[in-house]
């Protein structure tokens, strides 16, 4: 089932002639997790719309040529409503909610404004919403309400590391609780700066695999850590962080993994991915739950050389 990417969305303003058609398709939408909760009321359901359908505020999502979904965006006091989104069932699990979204940040985030979504309990859209960052605010009878921050001046950025980074990463390097589970620290700043120079060529020594190293700077301009990913040609990708403990518990290591899945997937046709990690390793394993990996199939962890005290967590980029 092919996937969509940014260049083969687009979007038309909504008419209010359109209303009904909308109606549908969120009825339809829905239909599977309402079913599931056993509250499908097709009736109520296209009433509930109708009532509050607001054109202006609504546009089609179109795949050549095709409309197969729509979203809703409106403004609100305390910032930015992201009051529908919808997906044809045949056209979900494709990549188009996950484009779709990006374009929403990019208008919340534009607008320095927090952004918020409401989602029916139990259904598949709250681990889309929070695959994505939303944060979950607030519980109702049948609603989970999400919100997430604008991410303007607090977003990380990636640049590719380099032998000149040693010198400002052999501090981070040696904070000791970032060994607490596994490795050690760099024996020495020279010792740093010559493997930050082999891993420059950004290939194994056999070629056959793309070693991806980049250090993450915050808009204050210090570096904090690094994230790295070793590609192999089939599209699949193993991936590995580290931080200063300065920075954890900010949200930070999440925006770098994010940032560094997102170029894997854009510019390296990554599909499916990895981590390995130390069992005693709670706060990285909360981290990937949060990025939605799950745990990986025992039959792969002697193929993969897991050892008994680590887990293999994984995610398929194409799932959802």
């Amino acid at each position: 089932m092919p996937q969509y990417r940014e260049t083969d969305v687009a979007f038309e303003n909504a008419r209010a002639e359109d209303a009904e058609a909308l109606a549908a398709l969120r009825v339809a939408a829905m239909r599977e997790s309402l079913e599931r909760i056993g509250r499908f009321d097709p009736v109520r359901a296209r009433e509930r719309f109708l009532g509050g359908f607001a054109p202006e505020h609504t546009r089609h999502i179109v795949v050549a040529g095709e409309r197969v979904g729509f979203v809703v965006v409106k403004p609100i006091e305390d910032g930015v409503l992201l009051d529908h989104l919808y997906i044809a069932p045949a056209f979900q699990r494709r990549g188009i909610g996950a484009v779709v979204l990006a374009g929403v940040f990019a208008q919340a985030d534009a607008q320095a404004k927090p952004l918020r979504v409401g989602a029916l309990r139990g259904s598949d859209s709250n681990r889309f919403y929070q695959r994505h960052g939303f944060e979950l605010v607030e519980t109702s009878e049948w609603d989970n309400y999400y919100a997430r921050a604008c991410r303007d001046s607090a977003a990380v950025s990636l640049e590719p590391q380099l032998a000149s980074h040693a010198d400002e990463m052999f501090e981070v390097l040696c904070d000791p609780a970032v060994y607490e589970h596994e490795n050690e620290p760099p024996q020495s700043l020279e010792w740093l700066r010559q493997r930050f120079a082999r891993l420059e060529s950004r290939r194994s020594p056999d070629g056959r695999e793309q070693w991806l190293n980049w250090v993450i700077r915050l808009p204050s301009s210090e570096l904090i850590g690094y994230v790295q990913a070793t590609v192999h040609a089939d599209g699949r990708a193993a991936i590995a962080y580290v931080l200063g403990s300065r920075y954890w518990g900010r949200g930070l290591a999440r925006q770098a993994v994010e940032a560094m899945i997102s170029e894997l997937e854009r510019s390296h046709e990554v599909r499916t991915l990895s981590a390995v990690l130390k069992r005693s390793n709670t706060r990285s394993l909360r981290l990937l739950e949060r990025l939605d990996f799950a745990p990986a199939s025992a039959s792969l962890y002697k193929p993969l050389e897991v050892e008994p005290d680590e887990l293999l967590m994984v995610r398929d980029l194409r799932a959802r």
